[in-house]
């Protein structure tokens, strides 16, 4: 073995805080991708520096005690190749798909994005928003955070007050309260001396969202990363504190309603069956990186044994008895959730093209009305109910699509493997 490898320029290495039973790290590329590895691992990597062929490595393994054969550790660093962090005259190493090593799993894509804010804009408006993660500024936000909802809810219980409410204004406000969202993200990564990266408005399968690079989080504590996991709630909430102020203080319904959608919101981001805020707060709680995965497997394997069939075993990391009883709930409340937004996809599907016929007509006739007469905001209204009419459908559909595909590949998988056997 006579190629020489070497590590890119500007690859850094980071302690991963949320390991089990053994010591990990993140090594991160020039180009903020990261990727987890042993510390084997990060000990071959870092002993490549282009001078010393893969015989000199082997040997100084050997003398450390780590048995590893020639072809295992080249087939190794042919893996780490593909991941783009090698350099060598090495033919193979750059073959194959650049892979994240990430499991599979359902996913669902940005099929178009934009950045919307750069890194430099980015970094220096968080930089400015730090004072609100200090001990006082989260005591007295959340104070008002609390005031904020009785001020919205209680005098107005009743929805009448929003009838009026213009949807024009409301989408811009939900947008907004949403890019606060992003900046709570990204003022927490600087909280702890991270560099936020772009904010990035796209579209999450059909539907419009913004997006934050927050990649560097993989490198703090894991309390840390769960003050990042909250972070976009915590300033959302700070967003309807000031819309609930104006709304009561201007008796502007459209703020209001903006209130109500934040709250929807948050607690949408807040539910760990989908891979939002909440999963990632539980990930780092639970110090279980695959939980989803590790959900899955658990449930089929007790199901499994409990019908009396062969199941291999599905052990769960060690933990504190309550962080186990965390995860078996949410292993349970996941699947069936899972379950029941199939279900509900699939009627909220057939109700909406059953009732297509009927929509669409009416839509595009207001759209001409409001051509013919010259009303912006009617056009602009009509326009926005047309795209989500159609946006909410084909994003249920990929979803579906997506759950239908891999139970596919799963049964395929299964049938194979009952047939070698």
């Amino acid at each position: 073995m006579q190629n020489n490898y070497r590590l890119k320029e500007g690859c850094e290495f980071y302690h991963y805080d949320g390991a089990r039973d053994k010591e990990e790290f993140i090594v991160r590329t020039p180009d903020r991708r990261q990727f987890k590895i042993s510390a084997l691992s990060k000990d071959i990597l870092q002993s490549l520096d282009g001078s010393r062929s893969l015989d000199d490595v082997l040997c100084d393994l050997e003398a450390k005690s780590i048995s590893i054969s020639s072809s295992d550790l080249h087939n190794l660093l042919l893996q780490y190749g593909k991941l783009k962090i090698l350099e060598s005259a090495d033919a193979q190493l750059n073959n194959g798909p650049n892979s994240q090593c990430q499991p599979a799993d359902i996913k669902l894509p940005f099929l178009l994005h934009w950045k919307l804010l750069p890194e430099r804009h980015v970094a220096w408006i968080a930089a400015r928003l730090i004072f609100l993660y200090h001990g006082v500024s989260i005591v007295a936000g959340l104070l008002l955070i609390v005031l904020a909802h009785i001020l919205v809810y209680y005098p107005h219980s009743s929805l009448t007050h929003i009838s009026n409410a213009g949807s024009l204004w409301v989408l811009f406000l939900c947008l907004g309260s949403v890019l606060c969202h992003e900046f709570g993200h990204a003022a927490a990564v600087s909280r702890y001396g991270g560099q936020p990266g772009h904010i990035g408005f796209g579209l999450y399968l059909l539907l419009p969202s913004f997006y934050a690079d927050v990649s560097e989080v993989w490198k703090f504590r894991r309390k840390e990363r769960m003050v990042v996991d909250l972070g976009g709630v915590y300033f959302q909430q700070l967003s309807f504190v000031v819309f609930g102020l104006i709304g009561h203080y201007f008796s502007a319904p459209e703020f209001f309603v903006v209130c109500y959608f934040i709250d929807l919101m948050a607690w949408l981001n807040l539910n760990p069956v989908f891979r939002f805020d909440g999963y990632w707060f539980l990930v780092d709680y639970l110090a279980l990186p695959n939980l989803y995965q590790h959900a899955r497997k658990y449930m089929a394997y007790q199901i499994r044994r409990a019908l009396g069939y062969p199941a291999k075993a599905v052990t769960v990391p060690r933990t504190h008895w309550y962080k186990y009883w965390i995860f078996v709930v949410y292993a349970l409340v996941c699947n069936l959730f899972l379950i029941a937004v199939v279900w509900f996809s699939y009627r909220y599907l057939t109700g909406l093209f059953h009732g297509l016929p009927k929509l669409l007509p009416e839509i595009f006739s207001s759209i001409l009305t409001a051509l013919r007469t010259h009303d912006l905001a009617l056009f602009l209204n009509r326009l926005i109910a047309l795209f989500f009419a159609i946006a909410f459908a084909g994003s249920a559909l990929v979803g579906l699509y997506k759950y239908a595909t891999v139970g596919i590949r799963y049964c395929r998988a299964k049938l194979y493997a009952y047939k070698v056997t």
